[in-house]
């Protein structure tokens, strides 16, 4: 896998680095982080922790984002529209999503995709992490769905 400097990313893998403690490793691996605006308001409309700590993250860009006509046809929600459109726009970035039907209309709008496993895979590859087995644990346990074969895939990649 290239060498990744740029990403914008959606509210779950967001949440769930959160939660599982681990969302530095998002700013030990990347240049540029954008987070959309929809992205954002999404993620403090909760009333959970994250909602509470993202708003003190130095390292996020929270960039106002024009929703794309042509991604607003797939019916996706407002966040994942949001990334998927600035990521259209903005070409040297690849989107953080996990959704499945937003994966879809990335890769359909040729849209560079990672998802959280394969951020954990990067970081363990640099060392940001010791131990990916306890860091795709703690996603998993944060809300991260991650079948048993798509974790031995991840895990063969380090």
């Amino acid at each position: 896998m290239p060498n990744i400097k740029k990403i914008v990313v959606n509210a779950s893998p967001l949440i769930v680095l959160f939660k599982a403690g681990l969302e530095y490793i998002l700013s030990d691996l990347f240049d540029t982080i954008v987070v959309p605006d929809w992205v954002i308001n999404e993620i403090k409309a909760g009333t959970d922790l994250v909602s509470k700590k993202i708003e003190t993250v130095k390292w996020l860009s929270i960039k106002k984002v024009v929703l794309s006509e042509n991604i607003i046809e797939w019916n996706l929600g407002k966040g994942e529209t949001a990334v998927i459109s600035y990521a259209l726009k903005n070409t040297d970035f690849k989107v953080v999503i996990d959704d499945k039907a937003a994966r879809k209309c990335a890769k359909t709008n040729s849209v560079k995709i990672l998802g959280t496993g394969h951020i954990l895979v990067l970081a363990a590859r640099q060392g940001v992490i010791a131990d990916f087995d306890k860091a795709l644990s703690e996603v998993r346990q944060a809300g991260l769905w991650v079948s048993d074969n798509i974790a031995q895939v991840l895990k063969s990649k380090i």
